[in-house]
């Protein structure tokens, strides 16, 4: 009997949804998506997030010098995603806090649950590379992504 890390569904709607069509670069040989990419799906998914809250990653790491580097991630498979699939992914905000929020990524197809992750990211000043509080446009953004939970 599996346990799964994520035992009660989100109570919130997401903050953030996109859908991600499976593509051949996604996948292994056999047409299943090779577990990395869901990775790199996941950091997708964080970076589109970030831009419609109005700080892209190109203004964050350029003009702000900061970025949001992963300091924990937990990812629970659930079943193969495949070649052609549409995935439905859904961000929830778990915790926000003055230098970090955690998130949680989920990806359905035609409403089944595929893949979810827990992930925290941290807010980072580039040089020197220490934690550093969010700025304040991109804190009160972060504000309203979280309502349900404050």
């Amino acid at each position: 009997m599996s346990r799964s890390l994520f035992p009660q569904p989100p109570s919130a709607a997401p903050a953030f949804e996109q859908d991600v069509p499976v593509i051949f670069a996604h996948c292994d040989p056999a047409g299943i998506v090779f577990y990395p990419r869901l990775v790199e799906m996941i950091n997708n998914v964080v970076e589109a997030w970030f831009d419609r809250l109005g700080c892209s990653f190109a203004r964050m790491h350029g003009e702000l010098a900061m970025g949001v580097p992963t300091v924990t991630l937990q990812v629970e498979f659930v079943k193969a995603c495949r070649l052609g699939e549409v995935l439905q992914m859904r961000l929830h905000v778990q915790e926000l806090a003055a230098n970090r929020v955690s998130l949680r990524v989920q990806a359905l197809c035609q409403g089944e649950l595929r893949w979810q992750a827990a992930v925290t990211l941290v807010c980072v000043q580039l040089k020197p590379l220490q934690s550093t509080r969010w700025p304040p446009d991109l804190w009160q953004a972060l504000q309203g992504a979280a309502q349900p939970l404050i």
